[in-house]
Formats: C-alpha cells, structure tokens, sequence
C-alpha cells in the first residue's frame, strides 16, 4: 500500500483573523508533496484561480465552461454542480464552495489518472471555534 497524505484545501479568508467566512474540504492521496504542488498549479491554469479572484463570486467565465466541455471533457461530471444563469443560456456558476471544490477535483482526477484523490468527509474532523484554543 502507498502512502497516504492529507491537504486541506482552504476557500475564503484563510488570514485567521477570526471573520470565520472559511471552508475548509480535505483530500487524502498517493500523491506527494511537490507533485501535489505541480498539479493544483495546473489545475489553476484552467482558470480555477479566475474563479476565486473574487469573494464569493461563483459565475464560470465562459472560456471556463468551454474549456471543461471541450479540452478537458468533463462538463456532464461537473454540470451536477453548476447552475445555468438565467439570462444567458451559456453562463454558469456555482451556488456553495463545496461545488467550487468538487469541480476542483474533478479537473484533478481527469489531468491525473497516476494517483487517488477522494474526498475526506467532514464525519472524520471538527472545528474549535474562537481565537485559539480556548476561545470561545
């Protein structure tokens, strides 16, 4: 058996400063480290880094959806966690960072067959909130 590494993926403020607006998701995988690196830089280069450019702001840009249609091909694993915009039938977005990070993930598994990338579900981890450990 391979081993095993654990990243957390961070969306939103990640600064700690304590205005609570992050998610935090969880992949475990066979794939190291610096390996790891490479392939969120390319996943990015798809234009996942224009999506978050912005605080909540959850449209696809339309190159995006062509790229996911087309280059990648993974559009009708993805479309399950896209809205179509009502004022143009070609205008997608996303309506909760879960869906930003299962669109993520999917970008990986398709650009990466070499390894595993599943989610670690949230029954497996906690939160303490607060500042510090005993904040309250």
């Amino acid at each position: 058996m391979s081993k095993q590494y654990n990243y957390a993926f961070v969306l939103g403020d990640d600064s700690g400063d304590g205005h609570s607006m992050t998610d935090l998701y969880y992949l475990v995988t066979d794939c190291p480290p610096a390996e790891m690196y490479s392939l969120n830089e390319k996943v990015l280069d798809y234009g996942m880094d224009a999506l978050s450019e912005e605080y909540e702001c959850f449209f696809l840009s339309e190159e995006f959806v062509t790229i996911l249609k087309t280059e990648l091909n993974i559009f009708d694993q993805v479309e399950q966690f896209l809205c179509q915009d009502n004022r143009s039938p070609s205008t997608y977005s996303y309506s909760a960072p879960s869906d930003y990070f299962n669109i993520y993930l999917a970008i990986l598994r398709r650009i990466c067959s070499e390894y595993t990338f599943n989610k670690l579900e949230e029954a497996g981890t906690f939160a303490i909130g607060g500042y510090g450990v005993f904040g309250s």
